[in-house]
Order: C-alpha cells, then sequence, then structure tokens
C-alpha cells in the first residue's frame, strides 16, 4: 500500500509554480486585465466624485523662550520688573493653544454651530468665509438644539427658506407648517428677525461673499448645535514643533472646507493669545489690590504720626540738639531697623495672605520688594500652576483627576513657600534683634534727664518707617501698572494662516491604487484556477511515466466561443460535415509535423512478437480524448507515405469515426452479424485519398460487447492484416466499458491517448499500472491537445498553459453515456477541431 502511495504522489505530482508560463497565460488574457482595469479605473472616478475634497491650512507661530534673546520692545525696556517676564514653557503652551476652552471660543466666534452644504456633484461640499452668501442665525433653540432647512439664493440677494425640519418636536412653533416656504429679500429684510416654525431666525449678509456664478443656489442650513460646532473647530487640529532647537510651532488644521479652515487657525491664535495675556494680567490684577490694600491702612498710620510729631514739635517738649551724635548713630540703626520691619511686615502680609486663602486658589501677590530671590521664583511658580489649573477646572470640573493632582501639589508648593517664609521671617527677626541692641546701646549714653528726646526721635522714626514704606508701595503700584499697560505677547506670528489644497482626494494616487487592484484581480482569478486545476497540462506531468511515449499533437487554433458553441448546438448537420483531419500533404505546421513524428516513432516501436505493429488500437480513459481526430490524420499521415491503411470503426456504441467521415448505412455490426461481407461494408478513397479505406461502424447494436466477441472479428482482423499494411483501430474509453479489453486481443500496440485538460492528473498512476500489468498489449502514449508555444505568443488571444480545464483541444467532445435502449443514430455532436 506504501508503495502504491507513493507511485501516485510520484505520478501526480504536478508540476510547480512556472512563473513564465504564468506570464504567457496572463497575457494570452489580455483582454481580461484591460476590461479589469478599465472597470476599475472608472470606479476609481467613481470614488474621486464621491469623495469630498480636504484642504489643509498652516500657519506657524514663535513662542518666546528664556533661553533666546528677546526683541526689543516695551517688555525689554522693563526688563528688571519681575512683572514683565513674558516667556513661556514651550510643550504647555501647545497644549493650551488646542485645549477645549479656546476651541470652544473660536467656535462661537465663527458661528460653526451651524452648518452650511450644497451638492457639489456626488457629495455635499461646504459653504464658508468667500464661498457663503448669507449667514443664519437660530434665537429659539438654545445651545444645543438642532434643526434642518433649506435655503434657496439668488443672485438678487433673495432668499427662498422652506421646508423646515428639526429633531427635537417641543421647539416647533407650529408642526403643520413645517412644509411651508418663506421668502426673504437680504437687501431689505437683513439683520431682522423672521418668523418661522423653527423659531426666529436672522438672515445678514456675508460681506465677503465673491462666488456669485450660480445661481439659484441651494443650500441646506443645518444647526447642528455648539458641541457639534466645537467638534468641526477642533478635530484634525494638530500641532508640533520642527526641531528640538527651536521654538516655532506649527499649527495645521484639515476641513472640508479652505475658508473655513483658515478662518479657524486665524480665530484659534487670536484667542490664544488673548487667554495668555488675560492671565498674565490676573497676576498684576491681584498685586495690585493687594498694595491698595496695604496703601490705605499704611496712609491711615502715618497721618496718626504726623499728628504727633506736630504736637511734640509745637509744645517744644525738648531739644536734642545736645544728645545729636548719640541720636545720629542711634538713627543710622533705626534706618536698618525700618527697612527690616518693612520686609517682615511684607512678607508676613504674604505668609497670612497665604494661609488665609489656601483653598480658594487665588494668584499671590508679586514678592520682588522682599529682595529674595528663592521666595520670588517659588511664588511665581506657584501663580503659574495655579493659573493652568484653574484653567482646567473651567473647561472640566473639580473633580478632575489631573486637577486633583494639581490641587496635591498647589499645597505641597504652599507648605513649601510658607516653611520658606517662616524661615525667611525667622531670619528677620534675628536681624531686627541685633539692630535693636544696637539701637539701645546709642540711646543708653544719651542724658538720662532728657526724656522727651528719645520720644521725639521715636515718634520720627516712626514718620520716616511710614514714609518709606508709602513710597516704595506707590512705586511697586506704578510698576505693576506699567506692566498691565504694556503687557507683550508671548508668541510672535511667523506665518500667517494659508490654505493648501486639495489634500485628498488625490486624483493620481486613486488611480494607480485602482489601476493596480484592476490587474491584481485577473491575475489572482488566474492563479487561482491554475491552482485548482488538477488536469494533466502538458508534457512534464508524464515525465514520470515508464510508459514509451510516442508524441504529442500540439492545440494550434482558436477555441470555440460560447457563441460558436450555441449556434454549433442548433446547427448540427454543418457540424458533421465539417473535416476534422488536418494532415496535408506539402503542409509544415506544426500539427502535420507532429504527426510525422508519431509515424516516425511508430516505425521503432515493435510488437510482443518483434514484428512491427500493424494493428493499432486507439483508446483512453475518458471520452473527448480525441482518438477520432488521431486516427483519421494518422491514417492520412501514413498514407502520404505510401502505406496502405484501414480505418475501422469498433466505438459501437457512438460511431464517432463513421460520422466525421459522414459515413452511414451497412457496417461492422453487419459483418459481425452476417448479414453483409467484408467488401460490402468497406468505403474507399477516404478522405479523397485512394490509400485509405474506411470500414464503418454500421447501425448501433443493443449488444455490442457480444457482438466484439464473435470469431467473425478474429477472421476480419487476420483479413485486414494480409490485405494492408495498417490497421487503426478507433475503440471506445477503457474505463466506461469493456469494448476496448475485448477488442485488444486482436491487436499488435495500443496508443493510450491522454488529453491535455480533460484528463485528471490522479489518473496517471492507474494508466501506469495498466503498463505495468501488460493489462493492453504494447501500450504507448500519445498527448493530444497541448500549447503550441509558437501560436500561443504570436497570437495571445489564444488559450495558453495547458489547457487550465476549460475542456479546448483535439477530440470530439461529448461524454459517454453507455447503456441500452438507446435510439439507433443517437449521438452526440462531433467536434470539428481536435
Amino acid at each position: 500500500m506504501d508503495n502504491i502511495e507513493e507511485k501516485e504522489a510520484r505520478l501526480t505530482a504536478g508540476s510547480k509554480f512556472n512563473f513564465k508560463d504564468f506570464m504567457w497565460l496572463c497575457l494570452s488574457k489580455w483582454y481580461l486585465f484591460i476590461f479589469s482595469v478599465v472597470i476599475c479605473l472608472g470606479l476609481g472616478y467613481l470614488q474621486i466624485m464621491k469623495q469630498p475634497r480636504v484642504y489643509l491650512a498652516t500657519a506657524s507661530i514663535m513662542i518666546k523662550d528664556k533661553g533666546a534673546s528677546a526683541s526689543p520692545d516695551v517688555a525689554s525696556a522693563f526688563a528688571e520688573m519681575n512683572s514683565f517676564d513674558t516667556y513661556s514653557n514651550l510643550n504647555n503652551e501647545m497644549v493650551a493653544m488646542t485645549s477645549p476652552i479656546v476651541t470652544k471660543e473660536v467656535a462661537r466666534r465663527l458661528g460653526l454651530d451651524v452648518d452650511y452644504e450644497v451638492s457639489d456633484r456626488l457629495h455635499k461640499r461646504p459653504l464658508f468665509g468667500n464661498d457663503l452668501p448669507f449667514r443664519v442665525e437660530f434665537l429659539d433653540l438654545g445651545r444645543e438644539g438642532t434643526a434642518h432647512l433649506t435655503a434657496v439664493w439668488t443672485n438678487d440677494d433673495k432668499v427662498e427658506l422652506g421646508p423646515f425640519s428639526e429633531d427635537l418636536a417641543e421647539h416647533l412653533a407650529d408642526a403643520d407648517n413645517n412644509d411651508e416656504t418663506i421668502t426673504v429679500d437680504l437687501n431689505k429684510a437683513e439683520g431682522d428677525t423672521i418668523e418661522t416654525p423653527l423659531g426666529r431666525l436672522i438672515l445678514t449678509k456675508n460681506p465677503t461673499f465673491s462666488n456669485a456664478k450660480v445661481s439659484p443656489l441651494e443650500i441646506d442650513v443645518r444647526r447642528i448645535g455648539e458641541s457639534e460646532g466645537n467638534n468641526i473647530a477642533s478635530s484634525n487640529l494638530r500641532t508640533y514643533v520642527n526641531d528640538d532647537y527651536s521654538t516655532i510651532v506649527s499649527i495645521d488644521k484639515t476641513d472640508f472646507s479652505p475658508w473655513r479652515a483658515k478662518a479657524i487657525l486665524s480665530t484659534l491664535i487670536d484667542v490664544y493669545r488673548e487667554n495668555w495675556i488675560t492671565d498674565r494680567n490676573e497676576v498684576a490684577s491681584a498685586t495690585y489690590d493687594f498694595i491698595n490694600d496695604r496703601l490705605a491702612v499704611i496712609e491711615d498710620e502715618l497721618g496718626s504720626v504726623d499728628s504727633n510729631v506736630s504736637g511734640l514739635r509745637a509744645q517744644q517738649i525738648a531739644n536734642y540738639g545736645d544728645v545729636a551724635n548719640n541720636a545720629s548713630r542711634a538713627t543710622a540703626a533705626e534706618d536698618a531697623l525700618m527697612l527690616q520691619r518693612n520686609r517682615l511686615a511684607l512678607a508676613k502680609q504674604v505668609r497670612d495672605r497665604l494661609v488665609q486663602h489656601a483653598t480658594d486658589y487665588t494668584i499671590l501677590p508679586g514678592t520682588a520688594s522682599l529682595e529674595n530671590g528663592a521666595i520670588d521664583a517659588k511664588v511665581s511658580a506657584y501663580n503659574e500652576l495655579t493659573t493652568y489649573r484653574n484653567s482646567l477646572v473651567a473647561n472640566s470640573s473639580a473633580d478632575n483627576p489631573v486637577v486633583q493632582d494639581l490641587d496635591m501639589a498647589l499645597a505641597d508648593r504652599r507648605l513649601e513657600i510658607v516653611s520658606t517664609l517662616d524661615s525667611y521671617i525667622n531670619g528677620l527677626n534675628a536681624e531686627i534683634a541685633a539692630t535693636q541692641g544696637t539701637r539701645n546701646q546709642s540711646s543708653s549714653r544719651l542724658v538720662m534727664g532728657q526724656t522727651q528726646a528719645p520720644q521725639i526721635q521715636s515718634v520720627e522714626r516712626q514718620q520716616k518707617v511710614k514714609e518709606s514704606l508709602y513710597l516704595y508701595l506707590l512705586q511697586k503700584r506704578e510698576e505693576n501698572q506699567l506692566s498691565q499697560a504694556f503687557a507683550a505677547y508671548n508668541s510672535k506670528i511667523i506665518t500667517p494662516p494659508v490654505f493648501e489644497g486639495p489634500i485628498s482626494p488625490i486624483p493620481r494616487k486613486i488611480f494607480m491604487q485602482w489601476g493596480i487592484i484592476g490587474l491584481l484581480v485577473p491575475a489572482l482569478i488566474l492563479f487561482l484556477i491554475d491552482l485548482l486545476n488538477s488536469k494533466v497540462r502538458g508534457r512534464k506531468d508524464l515525465d514520470r511515466l515508464t510508459i514509451p511515449f510516442v508524441g504529442e499533437i500540439p492545440l494550434a487554433q482558436r477555441p470555440k466561443s460560447a457563441l460558436k458553441k450555441l449556434l454549433e448546438r442548433f446547427n448540427r448537420k454543418r457540424v458533421e460535415k465539417l473535416s476534422v483531419v488536418k494532415v496535408k500533404k506539402g503542409s509544415g505546421n506544426v500539427v502535420n509535423e507532429a504527426f510525422r513524428v508519431i509515424r516516425t516513432n511508430l516505425e521503432f516501436l515493435v510488437g510482443t512478437d518483434g514484428s512491427d505493429p500493424r494493428i493499432i488500437m486507439l483508446t483512453s480513459v475518458n471520452p473527448g480524448s480525441g482518438k477520432t481526430f488521431i486516427s483519421l490524420n494518422l491514417a492520412v499521415v501514413l498514407a502520404l507515405k505510401g502505406k496502405k491503411v484501414a480505418l475501422v470503426d469498433l466505438d459501437l456504441r457512438k460511431t464517432a469515426l463513421s460520422m466525421s467521415c459522414n459515413k452511414s448505412g451497412k457496417g461492422v455490426t453487419n459483418y459481425l452479424a452476417g448479414n453483409a461481407s467484408l467488401d460490402e461494408i468497406v468505403v474507399t478513397n477516404v478522405l479523397e485519398n485512394e490509400s485509405v479505406d474506411l470500414y464503418p461502424a454500421g447501425p448501433i447494436p443493443p449488444n455490442p460487447a457480444e457482438l466484439l466477441y464473435s470469431d467473425r472479428l478474429d477472421a476480419m482482423m487476420s483479413l485486414l492484416r494480409e490485405k494492408y499494411d495498417y490497421v487503426i483501430i478507433d475503440s471506445p474509453p477503457v474505463e466506461l466499458v469493456a469494448d476496448a479489453k475485448i477488442i485488444n486481443r486482436l491487436v499488435d500496440l495500443t496508443l493510450f491517448i491522454i488529453r491535455a485538460g480533460v484528463l485528471d492528473r490522479q489518473m496517471l498512476p492507474e494508466i501506469q499500472t495498466f503498463y505495468e500489468n501488460k493489462r493492453y498489449k504494447n501500450m504507448a502514449v500519445i498527448l493530444n491537445g497541448t500549447p503550441d508555444p509558437a501560436y500561443s505568443r504570436l497570437r495571445l488571444s489564444n488559450r495558453f498553459g495547458y489547457g487550465y480545464g476549460y475542456g479546448y483541444g483535439y477530440g470530439y467532445g461529448y461524454g459517454y453515456g453507455y447503456g441500452y435502449g438507446r435510439k439507433k443514430g443517437d449521438h452526440d455532436k462531433t467536434d470539428d477541431n481536435q
């Protein structure tokens, strides 16, 4: 069993994929590729027509960075003032540009809650900017209300509104009037309130409209709500930097309307810069309020001190000129003490504000006056983080995980700042204590009797401290006001918004893709057909057979079209009269040469007894292999060499050989039944050749096998052997009936016809078994219907590739249906080719 399986695997293994053969197959089916490419290119054109155009708008701005030198402006003139710091973190600003709080404002300013579309070929095209003749404002639909209406605009600025529809029925003023139309003259009613089934509307002309070529213009007006409008503004919006060494941020936006994409970018930059200035001014505003509060308190205290000084001097309580020397030293100490107490008071005020407003996330006042860089940096960082946290809360809520993380970070920052302020206050207290010691030491040297001088000095000191603090705060307030008045943007526009396009669809790319698909589809179909084909495809499939190979007959003609086959089905008589003899005297085509090769090879074959094979039987495994065609042409090619040839039709069930020669009446069946002699049934000069005689089959008998067992058949073969050089017998297939085996007892040579494209490769092991078991005498093989490479390559429309299972080739093309009960003369049509 294993040997049998190995032999079957060896014999039935199809030839491996041959790229060259596959390419010739594809070339032979060139019309399929042209048809497929044309269809696919049509689909590509349809895709281009249906797909709306996509445009790209771009812009670029430069974010000022601490590492780069600032351009000369007002801020650089006041660089020493901390409030003029206009530098930003690049990554934070890129996120802020496209944050929801910015895109919502962009959508509101541009009115993106209303969408306008017109039909453009096979798709909808949005209108915006220069393409839009008017705008519609819905007054009664709320923020998220949706609605739809049709507006027809004409060149005279008249608009016909209607019909109306809305998703939310409760907003309809009158549900029965949805199909009504309202005509509005924009020249007269522009900006007026119009009552419609959708509520009140306001129509305004677009002053930038410049496309009046199409009139009337039917526009679909859709109120999509603020959320959808924000989606239009934020979708397909991207910010990026080109490299790691610059602070230039590129912004691009893709949209179906080039004007809308450009307007969104322009408004986005404006809103971002305005928001940035607003955030920066919040710190200045908080500082301004703090300074004003302190000035009011100090102003009251300074007024009280001035009154005390004036009273003491009026009463001339003391003359402290005598103690001037000691007083001067005490004054110097007092001056230092004044500055220290001033800083201490400011530090405590900042600390108290930080502790008292720990949970309301307000901006801390500037601390530059403390002249402590660490505290100033921490307060600035705290204010920046607080501003970012408040913007997130405005966009989402305090329960946002990111906001909660920021709250924890701010709490840590507050503790850090408080700790730093405590250390700073402790240091000031120590300095004040030391300064007070110096002052007390100088004061102790004064005359103990002059008790009024220290009193005057104390009051004057308080007056100086208050005046100094008052003037200092006035200066800081002015600086703060200047920072607000001359606040510089943190960005500079490098490239204003411009649009390109369209960037999609790209016709060349789409046509290329569909063209490739058009080439791949038929190639894939042909590949699958070739892959699934299990038929014998050529000589390579027979290389592993050990049966003698006589030759192969190429297919050198066009296969019949389906229309031709249909016409022949209704014109059987014409088909039967067509000649199937391809061998001609003096012809040198491939078919003639193939039969000459077979004739030569037959001369080298010997019978089992060592004699030349004179009685040759042609058979096959399955019908339609071309036995009749080969019998006729083999007889002619032998006759051309001067041989006397007899054609015997022993296919008593189909009589294909007789029908091909258009011979009916008496035949072999009459002879075998004893009703006629050989001379009565022979047909001479067959195929217009004096050397070829035909013994037709005769009427179809009910018992072909019994007749073939007759001794009269043995006698007939003996007579023919003596009379002719060659006797060619056309017999039935071996697998369907037993006739071939019965006839084989009388022959010298058995030619098995293997038809390319008809015989399944699975049958090759069985044919090999016939040969090894010597079931048929002196077996040899002829391969029929193989492709002629020269013909296929020169005529690419011909079928190439070993038949590929389509059933074209040499032979009569009908199926066997052996059995009793068939009417006399019943037969299928013969093939006029092979």
